[in-house]
């Protein structure tokens, strides 16, 4: 299943990045000296690039921490711990039950010695 997910992200990236060197890409930038293009499709890509750049930035504290948990670092159960409590905040029904189990298996006293002990030499 990762490799689908793996193969998904890097067919949108690859699209994404093939448009982010063509400044014209469906009108979305006018000419030089020309008024700005008002048409419908200069609006979609820029909701397009709105929708992009939200999904990059919100899944890039979680493939951080994800990361950070598979290797057992010291900083990824604080970064856990935060991202958590937005997850509980957003009040979302998935967010708010993924943030409540990363929680209450983060906040224990065996998590806080697993990620102090030491153990990211061995996984690293």
């Amino acid at each position: 299943m990762s490799i689908i997910i793996g193969i998904m992200w890097f067919v949108f990236v690859m699209t994404i990045g093939r448009h982010l060197g063509n400044p014209d890409f469906a009108s979305s930038a006018p000419k030089y000296g020309a008024a700005p293009d008002t048409s419908p499709t200069y609006y979609i890509v820029l909701f397009g690039w709105y929708v992009a750049a939200c999904v990059i930035l919100a899944g890039a504290p979680g493939l951080i921490l994800g990361i950070g948990l598979h290797r057992l670092r010291p900083w990824a159960r604080p970064l856990g711990i935060a991202v958590s409590v937005i997850d509980v905040l957003l009040l979302n029904p998935v967010h708010l039950v993924l943030g409540i189990y990363g929680l209450t298996i983060l906040v224990q006293s065996q998590a806080e010695k697993l990620f102090s002990s030491g153990s990211s030499e061995t996984n690293s």
